[in-house]
C-alpha cells in the first residue's frame, strides 16, 4: 500500500512536470494561455465536456487549460489570463444542496462524511435547511449552522478561489472572461467568439454530462429562507458585485 501511494505520488510530481514543459513550449510559441477554473456548482462540467474533457484545448494562436475544483487563481502565475463562471448564490446552494444529497451519482460516486449524513437525515429540502437558519429552536438553528458548515459545495465560497478582495483586485487584469449561468448559453457563444474559437463548439445537452439535478426536486425556497441565505451568503454576493463593478458580468445579483 505505502508502495502504491508512493507510486501515485511520483506519478502525479512527473505529470505536473510535463504539463508544466508543455505550457512552457507553447508560450515559447507566442501563443496566448488562458486557465479555466472549475468553481463548484457554476456549471464547470458542461464547459470541460464542450471542449471534449481535454486537459489542453489547443488552436493555432491559443492553449485553454482546464483545471480541477482544487486549483484557485493564487495557483495560476500572474499575467496568464482565467475565464470562469459564476451565479447567483441561493441557486448555486440549492444546486449544491441536492449534488451532495445524491452523493453525485449519477454521474460519480462520493460517498457523505459523517457530518453530511447527519445532516440529510435532518433536512430534506433545502428550503428546510435554510429555513432553520433563523429557527427559534436554538438547537436546529445550530443544526442548520453546522450543516452549511459541512455539505461539501453547500460550504464551499467563491473566495476560496480568489482568497480575498484585495488578492481579487490585484488580478482583475488577468480575468479575461466571466460566463453567468442564468445566462450560459449566450456568454458561452460570446466567449468562443471573443477568442476566435470554432463555433462547433457546442455545450451539452445530456443531463449526465451537465451534472444536473432532476427536474422533480423540490427546489423551492421562500420568503423567510431567501432572506436568511442572503445573509448566509452575503460575502457571495460581494464577490459577484466586485465583477459586476468592474463590468466583468453583465447582470447584477444584488
Amino acid at each position: 500500500m505505502v508502495n502504491a501511494i508512493r507510486n501515485l505520488k511520483a506519478v502525479k510530481i512527473l505529470r505536473k512536470a510535463q504539463f508544466k514543459c508543455i505550457k512552457t513550449w507553447h508560450k515559447a510559441q507566442g501563443k496566448e494561455i488562458i486557465h479555466f477554473l472549475h468553481i463548484g456548482k457554476t456549471a464547470g462540467t458542461s464547459i470541460k465536456n464542450a471542449f471534449g474533457r481535454k486537459r489542453l484545448f489547443k488552436t493555432k494562436n491559443m492553449i485553454i487549460i482546464f483545471h480541477e475544483h482544487g486549483s484557485k487563481l493564487f495557483h495560476i502565475p500572474k499575467g496568464e489570463k482565467v475565464f470562469f463562471v459564476v451565479r447567483d448564490p441561493i441557486s448555486r446552494y440549492v444546486s449544491g444542496f441536492y449534488s451532495r444529497k445524491r452523493q453525485g451519482m449519477p454521474r460519480i460516486f462520493n460517498p457523505w462524511s459523517e457530518e453530511e449524513k447527519r445532516a440529510f437525515e435532518l433536512f430534506d429540502t433545502p428550503n428546510m435547511m435554510a429555513e432553520a437558519l433563523s429557527s427559534a429552536d436554538t438547537k436546529l438553528k445550530k443544526a442548520a449552522e453546522d450543516a452549511f458548515k459541512s455539505i461539501g459545495h453547500v460550504r464551499s465560497s467563491y473566495w476560496d478561489w480568489f482568497k480575498n478582495e484585495d488578492y481579487l483586485n490585484n488580478r482583475l487584469a488577468d480575468v479575461a472572461f466571466v460566463c453567468q449561468q442564468e445566462s450560459l448559453s449566450e456568454d458561452f457563444h460570446l466567449f468562443l467568439s471573443t477568442f476566435k474559437l470554432p463555433s462547433k463548439i457546442q455545450l451539452p445537452t445530456d443531463k449526465t454530462k451537465t451534472h444536473k439535478n432532476p427536474e422533480h426536486f423540490d427546489k423551492t425556497i421562500s420568503p423567510l429562507g431567501e432572506e436568511n441565505l442572503k445573509i448566509w451568503y452575503k460575502k457571495e454576493y460581494t464577490f459577484l458585485q466586485t465583477l459586476h463593478q468592474n463590468k466583468l458580468i453583465s447582470k447584477s445579483y444584488s
